[in-house]
């Protein structure tokens, strides 16, 4: 993760047994001077001891990577086995294949093996990691192997490599016969304060690591004494401690960074410190999640029976990161539901409301029109009246049942090739019914006056003319949702011109209340004919 923050080739603080990364102090280099005289001295048993973490697994695989040819190794990792497991565990590590589970036959097949190595003047060496857990059955089946020698020479050479108990199970009465036959004892020993420096430079050297200076003076003395000199344990510190430093967006490790640290690890007693400021615990909030991300993977690979604080700590912090993946994972399911349910419901609800609103305006527009008539004044037949928009706010019809806000399109009120600008224009005498040749005569002059204002407004802009033919095509439409019929409608200078024939007096000034209802009519000049007049 951060190799190439700061310049590494590979991480140099893993907790893995790497032979690369041998520290030889003078504890180690002690060791391995002992295995090696044991085993090439053919001496039978050899115990290495040491704390958990001092380095005792990878003492061993440094030794078998660095054996001579003739030496043949065989590693048991694990103590948890029976006599004929253990048997069959050494025979296929020395790459003999067996076919047999039987006790006698395995070991048969393993004697003959070693004569014929010892022949060949090979060495065959077995080594059994975590030897403190060993049954008192396989150490006695261990001491029972030891016994196939020859009269100069043991033929397998056997090292125990175990934590401190070790020798104190050697000690009971019980294993004597085993404590007599081992020729070699060796411990490991933590570093001491002024090796852990040591140590460190040693492991960033083999990561590449070029820079004159990482871990502060103060750090590593920190490092030093919350790790005890441990190896194990000064690998974590450090690991973690790069770790805050990277996300700190530092170059250099600090002491700070190294107590931080040892709080989350338990390595240290008392509460940790308080943050002086806001801004510095929203800072650590910050590194503790990157540390959290990055710990899951690369801080405990220990045996849990070798350190159990930190995996219990890690185990505690990986519950609320799975609770809060299930909650997330609830709501946005929550979420989703409700987003689907209201799209279903807002569909519905449109619809349903669309039909409601219309059957309420058509509810309001009966109970006007037909509880509140308008009473007009009698007009007189063929009168011709000047209606403006302010004169027709109150004019209601009296016949139409009709609501206004009928969804139907308008009818069209011109007939095929004619204009309604062109329609004629009747207008009656205001004094008395007039007689056919005075009506023809005024007629004809009417005529006439239309012709001549249809000349005079095709003579205005195109712009001028395409806005009355748009209020003209409005007006037909507010006429048309009365269901009234037989009106001719042309406008001249924002004047409306109303012609054509009614039915009744009530629709000929409903017609005009339509009109003047319409944006952008300033006058109107109704000369609307009612039949029954002129019928009359």
């Amino acid at each position: 993760m951060y190799e190439k923050y700061f310049g590494f080739k590979t991480l140099p603080f893993r907790i893995t047994p790497d032979p690369r990364f041998l520290y030889e102090n003078p504890s180690c280099r002690e060791a391995m001077a002992s295995l090696c005289y044991g085993i090439e001295g053919r001496k039978g048993f050899i115990v290495i001891t040491g704390e958990p973490g001092t380095g005792k697994t990878r003492l061993v695989k440094d030794f078998m990577q660095r054996a001579s040819v003739v030496i043949r190794t065989a590693f048991i990792p694990t103590p948890k086995l029976t006599s004929t497991e253990l048997l069959g565990f050494v025979l296929n590590d020395l790459g003999i294949v067996t076919t047999t589970q039987d006790r006698g036959v395995l070991t048969l097949q393993l004697k003959d093996y070693l004569i014929e190595q010892f022949e060949k003047r090979h060495i065959v060496a077995l080594l059994v990691d975590e030897a403190q857990q060993l049954s008192n059955e396989l150490l006695e089946e261990l001491r029972l192997l030891s016994n196939l020698e020859t009269n100069e020479d043991k033929l397998i050479q056997i090292v125990l490599l175990g934590q401190p108990e070790l020798e104190t199970r050697l000690d009971q009465p019980d294993l004597r016969q085993l404590k007599q036959r081992v020729a070699l004892h060796c411990s490991l020993a933590p570093l001491k304060d002024d090796e852990v420096n040591l140590y460190m430079l040693a492991r960033l050297k083999t990561a590449g690591f070029e820079e004159k200076m990482l871990f502060e003076p103060k750090a590593v003395e920190k490092i030093a004494l919350y790790s005890k000199g441990i190896p194990r344990l000064i690998n974590v510190i450090c690991d973690n401690a790069l770790i805050t430093c990277y996300a700190s967006s530092k170059k250099v490790v600090s002491a700070d960074f190294v107590e931080e640290v040892a709080r989350d690890l338990k390595l240290v007693d008392g509460p940790p410190k308080k943050q002086s400021s806001v801004a510095d615990q929203s800072e650590t909030e910050g590194k503790r999640r990157i540390i959290d991300q990055t710990r899951q993977s690369t801080l405990l690979q220990a045996p849990p029976a070798e350190f159990p604080e930190i995996s219990n700590m890690t185990r505690q912090r990986r519950e609320p990161i799975q609770r809060q993946r299930r909650l997330g994972s609830l709501a946005l399911g929550f979420v989703c539901g409700v987003l689907a349910t209201f799209g279903v419901g807002a569909s519905l609800y449109s619809q349903s409301t669309k039909d409601y609103f219309s059957q309420i305006a058509a509810r309001i527009w009966e109970e006007t029109h037909l509880r509140e008539p308008v009473k007009t004044a009698a007009v007189e037949p063929g009168a011709v009246l000047d209606y403006s928009a302010k004169d027709l706010n109150d004019a209601q019809p009296r016949d139409s049942a009709k609501p206004p806000s009928s969804l139907q399109e308008p009818q069209a009120s011109q007939e095929s090739g004619v204009e309604a600008n062109a329609a004629p224009i009747i207008e009656a005498s205001k004094t008395g019914p007039a007689t056919a040749g005075e009506e023809k005569h005024r007629v004809k002059n009417d005529s006439k006056k239309n012709e001549e204002t249809i000349r005079a407004a095709t003579k205005g802009t195109a712009s001028e003319k395409s806005a009355s033919d748009r209020l003209e095509f409005d007006i037909h439409r507010a006429i048309a949702k009365h269901a009234i019929k037989g009106v001719e409608v042309s406008v001249i200078d924002g004047t409306v011109f109303l012609g054509g024939r009614v039915d009744t007096e009530n629709k000929k000034i409903a017609a005009a209340k339509a009109a003047s209802n319409v944006p952008g009519v300033r006058y109107i000049r109704d000369r609307i004919i009612v039949n029954s007049d002129v019928t009359s």
